[in-house]
């Protein structure tokens, strides 16, 4: 193994996955997905809508391809610009946590947002 081993993040955002359908189905059966997912948008997402699992799938399946191998260490956002909502969110965020629940973590900061400056 290489001494020093720099590998590639990607920060996904609101996603629609099973687990966010799960949520909807436990937090708001009574809504229909897009009124579900729409509130849920307009509310946390500075894009307005939720990301595609492809979106995130495009992104990964290059980082793993040989036009990528020189890139090495990078952390990368596909997050619809929520990490830039933070300095105002933590208010917001402990509401989602709370309506999906999930519970800050030790060593969270701002309740789950990303340090923004």
């Amino acid at each position: 193994m290489a001494p020093y081993v720099l590998v590639n993040s990607v920060n996904i955002g609101f996603v629609e996955t099973p687990q966010w359908h799960n949520i909807h189905q436990k937090r708001a059966p009574e809504q229909s997905r897009e009124v579900f997912f729409g509130a849920m948008a307009r509310r946390y997402i500075p894009l307005g809508r939720f990301g595609q699992p492809e979106e995130v799938a495009g992104l990964v399946a290059f980082l793993c391809s040989r036009r990528a191998a020189y890139i090495t260490g990078a952390s990368i956002d596909v997050a619809a610009g929520w990490g830039i909502t933070c300095r105002r969110q933590t208010t917001d965020d402990r509401r989602l946590r709370q309506a999906i629940g999930n519970q800050p973590r030790s060593g969270d900061f701002d309740g789950g947002c990303h340090a923004r400056t």
